[in-house]
């Protein structure tokens, strides 16, 4: 079964490459664990393949259990040896920077490069000759055997783009090498995407020309400029130079670049400028006239690469053809040194460039370019749904179909952007996969390399796996009105009967993964989406015993969406937002358990989703607190004694019957995956019915500052008269209860400084003592509200610094509910 799976290694990673044998047979590197190959390098070799050396060193050990040792080639190699890097400069002569060649005959294998990174490719795809799969950053098939053989070959690998980037945090993870191994990055690089308005603005500052008349009016628009203003090209050259002098002079390997900015619309209205447009207005082969909005931004481009070239021959300039400006001019050309970077955004992502109308215009601009500027075209794809990077999204087949077709048209290189935020997304880990043995070799079958990616991954379940994906790529199909989706669509195909179908091939594929967890895990990862589907919105709350239950998701979802967020491989469901800070935002919606603490007639309780937040107060049965409609209760927000950056706390442990820990990840921002804090509120039940909430924090350490902001709680009660009427008092920092002054106005506030307050609420038959013990208050006031009838206390506190390294109290309170005193009980 080893050799099967090594044989077809050979052909998936070899394919569309020079391959040639010697003759047939076999080279064994190591036998029964002995003896093994030394493996040397040039003692010129740089760091990054000192690296790959002791890569394969290490695999190689892992497959065997013998150690194999890395050390500088001798002058003359004649003993048995592995050879990594370019012992002979000869061998890589005619190697870009990204081929590499594998040697392998009686006493010698050579891995070497064009570059490093052509020789770290070469080890990676040599290893999988041995059986090794690179499935994710994370997991990887390595087999075991005391025995290597390696087939005798003479093989060149070229790579078929100049860039290969599968833009997605899951392909791009290198401390594992995975985005070697996968090849799913590029030693050529654009040095910039939308830099135009960053290039240019510090001369348009002073030179308001420059920028672009609308509407009457010259001004900025984070679009674009009148770019053929005087002076332009040769300041935005002077700007770009300063760029190449950041990378070291270095044109070989880094295209600069000077992009308009992201969205339609903005050009230039001055006449000048109009008068270009209507000159070069194009009409394609399906006589759709186009304008050539793009004819004036080529001029300055075409001309700031000549300036640029004159001082660093070999330069390359690039810019977008994107969005208004995505179809080319009738005249103007790209000059030999300019490249066209051409994003596939808003046209139909979910089917192929040449099977659709959808992407007929696409189409037919991108054939322009490659006409015009003839092996300096690259496309900017899209393979996620930026709406939700969780939700199902058809894109596999029609993205490497897209593959295939740029590569016959010549299009240089390729970038494909998903989940760039986070980890993880819609089935992620197969399409990196497919797509990255698609981008090396573009005559694949797609349908036969995820078959063998199921097969290695999903083993017993890939039949189950295999069907799950042809079902959501056959949902936008049909054969008599296919479905149309870009990147930021809503899923019209995921209709009722689609997803009972997906949701059916799901259980079929958990069903023969068995008992096997590995498989179980992996089937429940790849059909996420499914879930996150039908959880990751939000919806109605209501409180049912002792939980908050979505109303419309048929029970009770907190549990079940905690499962989902362990299976989403730190994924976050959009550009704006981390994992961290998205699972936080989702699981708010969904409610969860509620603490309930209960001394004789008084019931506490707290909701940890809810920021650990005071949810009710009973009181013989009556609600103290206010509590809006099933509608309103997600986006209940604050309020908390723990409130210090966190977005959604969770139950420590198990609670008591008079304390529970709740716990919460402070200072996490939107899209970092950083914890600046640890937070814990601490809420227990004192024998005397004193509720005591304590909030501590611990900073991590390395951050060099106090974490901590002040804090500020609101506390609403329900009140079923005019809540104006209410007798409210406070205690002042002297130790003395006054009277609170009464609003005047519907959500009026007056300024207090106080240590707590006291409610007293005859309807309820009971007065509320709520007292903040630490840190002292800077401020508080009172506001009512006629039409919902409430009257809120709002307290903020002084902030309280939290030191690096310990566990440090934050805030203090307490509360106490009790019978009114005998002159106030019965009042109205």
């Amino acid at each position: 079964m080893k050799f099967f799976i090594a044989s077809i290694a050979l052909v998936v990673v070899l394919a569309g490459s020079t391959l040639a044998f010697w003759r047939l047979g076999e080279v064994t590197i190591v036998e029964d664990g002995k003896d093994p190959w030394p493996i040397f390098t040039p003692t010129n070799a740089t760091g990054p393949e000192r690296q790959a050396a002791a890569q394969l060193a290490s695999y190689l050990g892992k497959m065997s259990g013998a150690k194999f040792t890395v050390s500088n080639a001798p002058a003359t190699v004649s003993s048995p040896a592995i050879i990594v890097g370019a012992y002979d400069p000869a061998v890589v002569k005619q190697l870009g920077p990204e081929d590499f060649i594998i040697r392998v005959k009686k006493n010698q294998v050579v891995i070497a490069g064009g570059s490093w990174r052509g020789t770290t490719y070469g080890v990676f795809a040599l290893l999988e000759q041995l059986g090794c799969r690179w499935w994710s950053f994370n997991e990887e098939d390595v087999p075991q055997g005391a025995t290597l053989k390696l087939k005798k070959q003479n093989a060149i690998v070229k790579a078929p783009f100049t860039i290969h980037r599968i833009w997605n945090n899951e392909a791009q993870e290198s401390k594992s090498f995975f985005n070697f191994k996968l090849r799913s990055d590029s030693l050529e690089q654009f040095s910039g995407g939308h830099t135009l308005y960053p290039l240019l603005t510090p001369y348009a500052e002073k030179h308001p020309e420059i920028y672009p008349l609308n509407n009457g009016k010259r001004a900025a628009n984070k679009l674009h400029f009148c770019y053929l203003a005087p002076g332009i090209s040769d300041y935005l050259a002077e700007a770009l130079a300063k760029v190449v002098e950041t990378h070291k002079n270095n044109v070989k390997d880094w295209i600069y670049f000077a992009g308009m900015g992201d969205w339609y619309g903005g050009m230039c209205e001055c006449t000048d400028c109009k008068k270009v447009y209507r000159e070069e207005t194009w009409v394609n082969p399906d006589g759709r006239t186009n304008a050539a909005y793009t004819a004036t931004l080529l001029r300055m481009i075409n001309a700031t690469a000549e300036k640029l070239e004159a001082r660093y021959p070999g330069v390359r300039v690039g810019t977008f053809a994107y969005m208004s400006l995505e179809a080319p001019p009738a005249k103007t050309v790209p000059r030999a040194n300019v490249v066209i970077r051409v994003p596939r955004l808003r046209h139909c992502t979910v089917h192929a460039a040449e099977a659709c109308s959808g992407n007929r215009a696409f189409k037919r601009n991108l054939e322009r370019w490659c006409e015009l500027a003839p092996g300096r075209v690259y496309v900017w794809e899209y393979g996620a749904s930026f709406y939700n990077f969780l939700y199902p999204f058809p894109c596999l087949y029609s993205m490497a179909e897209n593959l295939k077709f740029y590569h016959k048209l010549g299009v240089r290189g390729v970038e494909i952007q998903g989940n760039y935020v986070s980890m993880g997304g819609d089935l992620a880990v197969l399409k990196n996969y497919v797509w990255s043995k698609i981008f090396w070799n573009p005559t694949a079958d797609p349908k036969a390399v995820l078959s063998d990616f199921c097969l290695g991954y999903y083993g017993a379940a890939a039949p189950g796996v295999i069907a799950y994906v042809n079902t959501l790529e056959d949902s936008v199909r049909a054969t008599n009105k296919p479905i149309c989706a870009d990147e930021f669509s809503k899923f019209s195909y995921l209709t009722d009967t689609v997803t009972s179908n997906l949701q059916a091939r799901r259980d079929e594929a958990l069903a023969l993964a068995g008992q096997d967890a590995i498989l179980q895990r992996r089937v429940l990862e790849a059909t996420i989406g499914l879930e996150a589907r039908a959880l990751w919105r939000t919806g109605p709350l209501t409180e049912q015993g002792d939980k908050l239950v979505r109303t419309d998701l048929g029970g009770y979802t907190y549990d079940r969406a905690t499962n989902m967020v362990a299976l989403l491989r730190e994924a976050g469901d959009t550009e704006w937002a981390g994992h961290k800070a998205s699972t936080a935002k989702m699981l708010l919606w969904q409610g969860g358990p509620l603490v309930c603490l209960t001394n004789g007639p008084t019931v506490y309780k707290i909701a940890p989703v809810l920021n650990g937040r005071i949810f009710q107060i009973t009181y013989n049965g009556k609600g103290v607190l206010y509590v809006p409609g099933p509608k309103d209760i997600s986006a209940l927000l604050g309020g908390s004694a723990a409130e210090t950056g966190t977005r959604c706390m969770r139950l420590a442990d198990r609670p008591s019957a008079n304390s529970a820990r709740i716990y919460g990840e402070g200072g996490v921002s939107l899209q970092s995956r950083t914890v600046r804090q640890h937070v814990w509120q601490t809420v227990g039940m004192g024998s005397d019915g004193v509720l005591s909430i304590t909030g501590t924090a611990t900073a991590l350490t390395g951050e060099g500052r106090d974490t901590t902001k002040s804090t500020s709680i609101s506390t609403e009660y329900a009140v079923s008269g005019n809540p104006a009427q209410v007798k409210v008092e406070y205690l002042a920092t002297n130790g003395q209860w006054q009277i609170a002054p009464v609003p005047t106005g519907t959500n009026a506030a007056d300024r207090l400084r106080l240590t707590g307050w006291r409610v007293s609420l005859p309807d309820k038959g009971c007065q509320v003592v709520d007292l903040y013990t630490f840190p002292a208050t800077n401020s508080a006031r009172i506001n009512i509200d006629t039409n919902r009838h409430t009257l809120t206390t709002v307290v903020n506190t002084m902030a309280s610094p939290t030191p690096p390294g310990r566990e440090s109290p934050f805030f203090g309170r307490s509360l106490q509910v009790a019978p009114l005193p005998p002159a106030t009980a019965g009042a109205p």
